[in-house]
């Protein structure tokens, strides 16, 4: 064997070790497009209208229209929809219960507050202010699950 086809028989092992691994590196991709697509889904029927729109708008509505007491109108209101963005979650419970747990327990504690601040006037700018973190706490637990 000549030198020229012992280099060609090396170039062209070369090359199909090099096929190989832009095989492999290209299936690794397309899995985290896929599971980054299913996680996009997940927000988009669970999360984007509570988040964007019904939590904020309630939120508004039961302490930020009057500085000094809540508007005790909307705690039922406020209620159903925690009631309603707890059982949305629930299909989270199957595929990643650390997470379900997390986003329902936030949410229970939500739902707390408010009724807590519908019976203590007194002390509605200090629940005010917890009702305030435990929702940034929400939208901060969900953002970091779906960015990374």
């Amino acid at each position: 064997m000549t030198v020229f086809e012992t280099i060609s028989i090396a170039l062209m092992a070369l090359a199909f070790l090099a096929s190989i691994i832009s095989l492999y590196i290209s299936i690794k991709n397309a899995e985290k497009v896929n599971k980054l697509s299913q996680k996009t889904k997940y927000y988009d029927f669970i999360f984007k209208d509570n988040l964007m729109m019904k939590l904020p708008t309630l939120y508004l509505k039961y302490v930020e229209d009057s500085p000094y007491e809540p508007n005790i109108t909307i705690v039922q209101e406020f209620q159903d929809f925690i009631e309603e963005f707890r059982k949305n979650i629930l299909p989270l419970n199957f595929s990643d219960s650390n997470f379900y747990d997390k986003i329902d327990k936030l949410l229970v504690s939500i739902d707390d507050t408010v009724v807590r601040i519908s019976g203590h006037k007194n002390e509605f700018l200090s629940l005010k202010e917890k009702l305030n973190n435990q929702i940034k706490d929400l939208y901060c637990t969900i953002d970091n699950y779906f960015i990374n």
